[in-house]
């Protein structure tokens, strides 16, 4: 079952945020930081909703991000993204039951399941 992450994720966290640091008015517009998860090496959790981060691992340099809208208590997604199983292509679902023999028996039955899932004939155009 895959749910709808898409639409649930937004009333719990922001898009986009500024570092604790340059929050505020007092810090000019070119001083302020966005989190930009590619421009940190190392990412600590320093609460629920914040995290502490670094440029360089274990460097001096911090700032801290509130990546959490509210302190409201964390309610997962329920609603179903799709109403019916999603057609896997043929290649992939040939691949799929061709490795059936490798997995081992404790998630076979998932993998079972899965080899029946209705298949795609057509490819997508790699325009």
């Amino acid at each position: 079952m895959i749910y709808d992450f898409k639409s649930w994720w937004s009333r719990f966290y922001k898009k986009t945020c500024l570092s604790n640091e340059s929050y505020g008015k007092r810090v000019p517009r070119s001083q302020k930081k966005s989190f930009a998860i590619a421009s940190f090496h190392q990412i600590t959790i320093s609460s629920p909703s914040e995290i502490v981060s670094r440029e360089l691992i274990n460097g001096l340099l911090t700032d801290t991000f509130r990546l959490r809208n509210t302190e409201k208590n964390l309610a997962f997604p329920t609603i179903q993204a799709y109403p019916e199983k999603l057609a896997i292509s043929q290649k992939k679902m040939t691949d799929i039951t061709n490795t059936l023999r490798f997995i081992p028996d404790a998630y076979n039955a998932f993998w079972q399941e899965i080899a029946t899932w209705p298949t795609v004939e057509q490819e997508r155009d790699n325009d």
